[in-house]
């Protein structure tokens, strides 16, 4: 009776221990390709109409810019064609720009870009562009390029960091100095492209004192619930860096700034990335370091009025340190992300976070780690994007562009 007894818990424990193994998902099988290593190092990419991919390239040691797309190829093909839209020299004395920053891709197929120098105002290469790519309308295969703005000296900032976002016809974006006193801790603005007969439109929304209000913008501007979001890397109260809010007005000048957050060190400094909304209220953000006053970087939430969470330390992972891009979420709640150097190759890591309840942090898995070289940047640059079919694309100055498939990212 007794050996009966036991193998009838024995029987009921592997049934038990079946349906349990059941109910849990495999773990994803993750697949890294890359797609191309056209161009010199990819800096950053874009997802446009049709699953194409749009990027931009540095050609080390040439100071050369590009600008290229890359099309998924149709079946039994499997190899993407890598096509250069435009390349350009830094010079950017006859109004070119250099040193490239994230693209906007429009509805219509147009690119928008801005970029960190070029534009031959006040020096050789200048302080800075918006500029656009246009299908030719004779022959589309070949693309236009149109300057839209230079940025000059004359207090209403230089030298943008981060790309564009657009909100009913209106661009927006960052400077993140000027030499002039009146804005050299930089300027949030808005830019309405030439249409017609109207010229372009450039407006400074908001100066940064460098003061409580932070300074130094570099990550993409957020539109969320009729405001804009964004961050400061330098300054603000610590130093370390804000978070900040503006919300249009009817007054004079337009819009009224309101400083989220003061980074401490504790919650991380230096957030280079923008905001991303999580779910309802709740954004988050990257730190390039900082996290506990250490040199590691980091993730934070945050839920105004409150004030920054730490969900993710670099230091406590074997997944790098600096981070520096935007994160992705995925219809879960799960956070995708990339460390830039360290982890366990040495070149950084792609990162996946899940919440853990009442845990405040994160639950952190690598999904691939990039290798390091040597005197080189080779990790991961500029944000992961994602297609409809939960397939991840990123950058890296030595992988190219690549695809990762199987990460588990839920559209």
């Amino acid at each position: 009776m007794v050996l009966k007894a036991l193998l009838c818990c024995a029987t009921l424990l592997s049934v038990v221990s079946a349906a349990h193994a059941q109910s849990e998902a495999a773990p994803p099988v993750l697949k890294f390709t890359t797609l191309s290593r056209a161009m010199g190092s990819a800096t950053s990419i874009a997802l446009g109409k049709n699953g194409v991919l749009y990027g931009t390239a540095e050609t080390p040691g040439h100071c050369t810019g590009h600008i290229f797309s890359l099309t998924p190829p149709k079946p039994p093909a499997t190899a993407w064609t890598h096509k250069t839209l435009r390349s350009f020299n830094c010079n950017g004395g006859t109004g070119e720009p250099a040193d490239l920053n994230d693209l906007f891709i429009d509805g219509d197929g147009t690119i928008y870009g801005t970029s960190a120098g070029g534009g031959g105002n006040g020096t050789p290469f200048g302080h800075g562009t918006i500029f656009s790519l246009t299908r030719n309308k004779t022959n589309p295969q070949n693309w236009d390029f149109h300057p839209l703005h230079r940025f000059n000296d004359n207090g209403k900032g230089i030298v943008p960091l981060a790309g564009l976002i657009k909100r009913n016809g209106v661009f927006y974006g960052t400077t993140s100095q000027s030499n002039a006193a009146s804005a050299k801790h930089g300027t949030v603005f808005s830019f309405v492209p030439p249409n017609g007969s109207n010229p372009a439109e450039h407006k400074v929304l908001h100066v940064f004192s460098g003061q409580l209000d932070g300074g130094a913008p570099r990550g993409r501007l957020l539109f969320h619930n009729g405001a804009l979001f964004g961050t400061t890397s330098l300054n603000g109260r610590w130093g370390g860096g804000t978070a900040f809010k503006l919300t249009a007005t009817s007054g004079i000048p337009g819009w009224k700034h309101e400083t989220l957050a003061q980074f401490t060190g504790a919650s991380g400094s230096t957030p280079w990335s923008g905001l991303v909304v999580l779910k309802g209220s709740t954004l988050i953000g990257t730190t390039a370091s900082g996290v506990d006053n250490d040199n590691s970087g980091g993730m934070f939430s945050l839920t105004p009025p409150g004030k920054p969470v730490v969900i993710f330390k670099a230091a406590e992972s074997t997944a790098g340190t600096l981070i520096y891009d935007e994160p992705l979420v995925d219809s879960t709640g799960a956070i995708y992300v990339t460390a830039t150097y360290g982890g366990q190759k040495g070149g950084g890591s792609l990162i996946r976070l899940v919440a853990k309840p009442p845990a405040t942090l994160w639950h952190a898995t690598i999904l691939h780690s990039y290798k390091w070289c040597e005197n080189a940047e080779c990790g991961p640059a500029g944000p992961i994007v994602a297609d409809a079919k939960g397939n991840l694309f990123g950058a890296s100055k030595l992988d190219g562009v690549y695809q990762v498939a199987g990460s588990g990212f839920k559209p």
